[in-house]
């Protein structure tokens, strides 16, 4: 979202009536750096030094009435490049109103549909930022959101008249490809990158209105020890496609085709249709959590560049296990995918890692104020490997510092191999208040 635009928007909602309301203000201030072990060519990033702003305003008028704005205001200190420079995202900001067993609210929020940790097939609501794709933000949508609570079931329903697109990281990011862009000039194509050169993202297209008039719901059932929900949505699709790139360069060879490129690359992302149709559980006998989802998306737009359909399942274990050092959680999760579209190595396809996946990790509370968490995913389809490591202190009640480490390995032509130069350091110390 345009920073004044933004801003003067959250002013209008903070000076709506408030008299005799309840008011609560709070606030997360954050600076975040990634420390990267390589250096790559300009004008390609070194390190990234982020300042976080994350503000919490409600306004509750009676007990019907309340008024939430939570947006998140983001600063890449190392970069002039919009996007990333300054951006604003409205993750919350809408009017709540209840008369049970129903509720709506109007206005910006972000949506988890889906019960899997990480990543999750049926999460298709919210478009997302893609300037740390490790760990991509959801933008906030504004919607209509409609809910009814039964005594056997709960139904939501939201009415979307203008998705926010998912967006690429900024031209000087390390998390665009830097020495070859693969599977997009053809289903099998190469295209070599110069030693310098530069990222260009002159538009967007679209296709079937795709970011106007999103809409879906979800059915939810609670059991004594099954929750079970089904989820249809209709709107732009999280990732984009590439609907277009311009580059000058040569051919080299047609079998395989390959073409090497003597100056700068534009990338012109299209948006487009699709309809998602899914179903997950949550079953937690004893002291084991399962979880399981299924989605089918199918395009609703007959482009070239756009997949025509795509069929998503995970299957998830939590188990606690008692030790002496603290609570320790082990998570198992397993994914597998049909997609007929050839996977690129752009930051837009990070969701396709999850294609052929099983994800290991661990989460050890040593007490209230220490967390290590351990993550691991092996890609079994092009033999690549992601590991996370953090340690999280919370100091002084009001401080939280986290220290981590992330490492990619692949091969030159995979997704995480393509990024492996991008393996850090990362730190992020918060203040509370």
């Amino acid at each position: 979202m345009d920073l004044k635009k933004g801003l003067l928007f959250i002013l209008l909602l903070s000076t709506l009536p408030a008299l005799g309301a309840e008011k609560k203000l709070s606030a997360i201030a954050s600076y975040e750096t990634f420390n990267y072990f390589k250096s790559l060519p300009a004008p390609t990033r070194t390190r990234d030094d982020i300042i976080h702003l994350e503000p919490t305003f409600d306004i509750k008028y009676n007990k019907r009435s309340r008024m939430t704005l939570k947006p998140h205001l983001r600063s890449n200190l190392s970069t002039d490049e919009s996007p990333e420079n300054y951006f604003l995202n409205l993750k919350e900001a809408y009017w709540e109103i209840k008369t049970n067993p129903a509720r709506i609210r109007i206005g910006a929020n972000t949506y988890s549909w889906g019960v899997m940790d990480g990543f999750s097939p049926l999460d298709v609501v919210n478009g997302r930022l893609l300037y740390n794709p490790l760990a991509a933000d959801k933008r906030g949508a504004g919607a209509i959101d409609l809910q009814y609570e039964g005594r056997l079931f709960q139904v939501q329903g939201l009415y979307i008249p203008y998705q926010s697109p998912t967006l690429f990281p900024s031209t000087d990011s390390r998390w665009l490809p830097r020495d070859s862009i693969e599977n997009v000039t053809s289903d099998k194509g190469t295209l070599l990158l110069p030693p310098t050169f530069n990222y260009n993202f002159p538009g967007t297209l679209g296709r079937n209105e795709a970011l106007q008039n999103n809409y879906g719901f979800k059915i939810s059932s609670r059991f004594d020890t099954i929750d079970v929900n089904a989820v249809y949505f209709e709107g732009s699709g999280i990732t984009p496609q590439i609907g277009r790139l311009d580059v000058p360069g040569s051919v080299i060879s047609t079998d395989p085709d390959i073409i090497q490129a003597n100056g700068d690359v534009s990338v012109t992302p299209l948006y487009y249709r699709q309809r998602t149709v899914g179903a997950n559980l949550v079953w937690a006998p004893s002291d084991v959590i399962i979880k399981f989802e299924t989605s089918y998306g199918k395009s609703l737009n007959k482009a070239r560049s756009v997949v025509p359909w795509l069929w998503q399942n995970a299957l998830g274990i939590e188990k606690p296990v008692n030790t002496g050092w603290g609570s320790l959680t082990l998570i198992t999760q397993g994914y597998y995918a049909e997609n007929k579209d050839p996977i690129d190595n752009l930051t837009s396809s990070s969701s396709r890692l999850f294609d052929r996946a099983v994800v290991f990790g661990a989460r050890l509370a040593v007490n209230e104020r220490i967390t290590y968490l351990f993550t691991s995913l092996y890609n079994y389809k092009d033999d690549s490997v992601y590991f996370h490591l953090d340690g999280e202190v919370k100091l002084y009640d009001r401080f939280k510092l986290k220290i981590g480490a992330d490492s990619l390995q692949g091969g030159a032509k995979t997704l995480l191999g393509t990024y492996s130069a991008n393996d850090r350091i990362t730190t992020l110390l918060s203040y509370y208040w």
